[in-house]
């Protein structure tokens, strides 16, 4: 969400660490020449969105980015309780 004076913007819930210097080198380069897929991934969010309900995927997996810098991934299927 660059670009922004917004203050949510700059928050620990819209904050990954990437690779790359710029939009055009390493991870955060790839993720830019990317954009679909990048916000596919949660990777990229648009401007005016709320990032903290945006789920990222890290590791594979689809997490949420906390307020707090934390992040919790989301159940697998696996993991749910069986009935």
């Amino acid at each position: 969400m660059g670009g922004t004076r917004a203050e949510i913007a700059h928050g620990p819930s819209n904050l990954l660490v990437v690779c790359g210097r710029d939009n055009r080198s390493g991870c955060h380069g790839l993720i830019h020449s990317n954009p679909v897929a990048g916000r596919d991934a949660g990777l990229l969010v648009r401007q005016g969105a709320d990032p903290a309900v945006v789920q990222a995927l890290i590791r594979g997996r689809l997490a949420w980015l906390g307020a707090d810098g934390t992040y919790h991934f989301l159940p697998t299927d696996s993991e749910e309780p069986h009935s």
